[in-house]
């Protein structure tokens, strides 16, 4: 029993294995209705072990992730895109979660803003 639990500590790692160089929280301000955004998201793998994204998951169906597949060496730095489709008008906030290879627990980071009307359409 006890070899078991030791194992899921090893197993699954609890410090966080990256180090965000750019924002963790973005604000996007104004962005016009329809007028898709996309964002950046870097950071630098700070373990001593190749990472791999194993999922980005966000909010909703609006919020659309996309990343490398390939392995993040120790020291280096890597960038989940986010691309936000502004098809509803108002306050947003959107939540996006990261999965790392044997780490438990996701990494999260956000974006927000307001959807408004563009320029060419009408009141």
């Amino acid at each position: 029993m006890i070899a078991f639990i030791l194992s899921l500590f090893i197993t699954f790692q609890t410090e966080s294995p990256i180090q965000w160089v750019s924002p963790q929280h973005f604000e996007l301000g104004e962005v016009l209705y329809r007028q898709p955004k996309t964002i950046y998201f870097k950071f630098k793998n700070v373990s001593k072990a190749p990472l791999i994204i194993d999922n980005v998951r966000a909010d909703c169906g609006c919020t659309a992730p996309s990343w490398e597949k390939t392995p993040i060496m120790p020291d280096s730095v890597a960038t989940i895109t986010i691309k936000y489709n502004a098809w509803n008008k108002g306050y947003f906030d959107k939540k996006v979660r990261v999965f790392f290879n044997k780490y438990k627990k996701p990494e999260n980071f956000s974006l927000k803003g307001k959807v408004v009307k563009s320029f060419d359409e009408e009141e």
